[in-house]
């Protein structure tokens, strides 16, 4: 063996190494921006698809010293360094040590920027957590934009991350306008000028114009909820435009968040007193995009594509399926009930045989039997699959295994559906554009100012006037009468109750 062998293998490797370190250098050569910052001029191939896929922070005259030393500290352990930090700002945020776990979460996010989990984390400790330790209001709603204020730092090293987008969207929307001081949240930010100008340049990084009307009410002043459908949208456009992922956020909850944007606010302004056209304008917007969101394909756990709006058709193709069965062998259906209908006792018989107009005399277990039997003579599409005729029994199964997949898909719509509540908020955008029940929200708005004013007299003439537009309303749409609008208008009941017994009248049974 020659004993000069290993060392022409090093001189090899180490000539190969330079040799290689050419094409490297030239292909990792750092893009630089022309004056404006918008162009992107000369550099490798692999710095531009870094800068193409946003796989790298730094750009030349734009380098956070502290967090490339911190990097370069760590060796290449940011990972465990990460984790060491991230269980010490759970040990202090378990002690409510609010200035030493932000200290340490910056720390964090100078390490590893793109761990999307920190940046929810100190948002939500920021403007839940932090927030709640103040009493005044006014310190609460400083410490909420503190929160948001960090989303929109995440959203700058996250470029197009619909997870923090969406993120920023519902502390905006949801964190002023459902938090117990939103009336107060809500003008303050309505108000907040120099907060606005702030949001504003937030959102010229996407692109998006937040001067457009879509984020104003009606008196030009930008709301809460709107603003926070443009952060929703911008998400939305993250994942239909750009193929970002929404890693394990759900599509249907994630999806829907636009146009139920759309329906808070209607909801929002009529809370503050805002009738009339402008709040049925409010409610025919909201009901296009919540239809336009039916019409959506929304990716399922099942790897298919589900609409919302396809039940009725799926419904429909559900009946043509089960009318081909039935074909198969027409009489079969009463056949069957015939023959359960005779092994019934006596007794059960007479109560299966009994008049509708009779039953009210039913007890109990009557009634309990009654049910009992109308499921043993229930047919189900199995039953007339199984007792079809020999020649057309494979033609039945094959149908019967339609009907089946058809059922599944029926089922997934209808969950989907009431998941996110589709047919009570499709009914809702569509009776809040009558006017008889506007009518009816302003007759309760203004019941309920002279109730707390004590104008007893004013309110229980309010109060009624709105109890009979609600008649109105609820013989117009008989689908309005839900648990959900009992439950709405359940503070005016009992407002109403009060207001009788102070003025000495029976207060009604319902």
């Amino acid at each position: 063996m020659n004993r000069n062998a290993p060392f022409v293998r090093k001189i090899i490797y180490a000539t190969s190494i330079v040799v290689l370190l050419v094409p490297l250098f030239w292909l990792g050569q750092p893009a630089t921006r022309d004056n404006d910052g918008t162009t992107v001029q000369g550099g490798g191939r692999l710095a531009l698809l870094r800068v193409e896929h946003r796989l790298s922070q730094a750009q030349l005259g734009n380098i956070d010293p502290t967090s490339e030393s911190m990097r370069l500290a760590t060796v290449g352990l940011r990972g465990p360094a990460a984790s060491f930090l991230w269980h010490k700002a759970l040990v202090y945020q378990r002690k409510k040590n609010w200035d030493a776990l932000s200290a340490t979460v910056n720390q964090i996010i100078k390490l590893q920027p793109n761990f999307i989990g920190i940046w929810e984390f100190q948002s939500h400790n920021l403007s839940y957590n932090i927030s709640a330790d103040f009493d005044d209001y006014r310190h609460r709603y400083h410490w909420v934009k503190k929160g948001i204020d960090f989303l929109c730092l995440g959203n700058k090293y996250n470029r197009d991350e619909p997870r923090l987008l969406h993120y920023t969207g519902w502390f905006i929307g949801h964190k002023l306008g459902n938090a117990d001081e939103k009336v107060e949240f809500r003008k303050m930010f309505r108000d907040d000028n120099d907060y606005h100008a702030l949001l504003r340049d937030e959102m010229e990084i996407f692109d998006q114009d937040m001067d457009s009307r879509d984020a104003q009410s009606r008196d030009q002043k930008y709301d809460n909820w709107l603003v926070s459908r443009l952060w929703y949208l911008q998400a939305v456009r993250a994942v239909d435009y750009l193929g970002r992922s929404l890693r394990g956020k759900s599509p249907l909850i994630f999806h829907s968040d636009p146009a139920k944007s759309r329906i808070n606010y209607a909801d929002a302004i009529e809370e503050e007193g805002q009738f009339g056209e402008v709040a049925q304008n409010a409610w025919e917007r909201a009901g296009i995009e919540w239809q336009a969101f039916s019409a959506r394909p929304i990716p399922s756990s099942w790897g298919t594509m589900l609409r919302l709006n396809a039940i009725e058709e799926a419904n429909k193709r559900l009946r043509e399926l089960r009318d081909d069965l039935k074909s198969l062998s027409p009489d079969l259906e009463a056949q069957i009930v015939d023959e359960r209908t005779r092994r019934l006792s006596a007794d059960r018989l007479v109560i299966w045989e009994t008049l509708e107009e009779d039953r009210q005399a039913f007890t109990f277990e009557d009634w309990n039997a009654y049910y009992m039997i109308q499921r043993e003579l229930y047919v189900t599409n199995g039953d007339l699959a199984r007792r079809s005729p020999k020649k057309a029994r494979d033609q039945a199964q094959q149908v019967l295994r339609r009907i089946n997949r058809q059922m599944q898909r029926v089922s997934r719509v209808d969950g989907y559906r009431r998941t996110v509540n589709f047919d009570y908020w499709e009914t809702r955008c569509r009776v809040e554009q009558s006017a008889e029940a506007t009518k009816a929200r302003e007759h309760g708005f203004l019941a309920m100012e002279h109730y707390d004013e004590a104008r007893l007299e004013l309110a229980k003439e309010e109060f009624e006037n709105g109890w009979r537009e609600w008649l109105k309303v609820l013989g117009q749409f008989p689908e309005m009468k839900s648990h959900e609008t009992r439950t709405e208008l359940d503070m005016t009941m009992k407002a109403y109750k009060q207001t009788l017994v102070h003025l000495g009248e029976d207060p009604p049974k319902f």
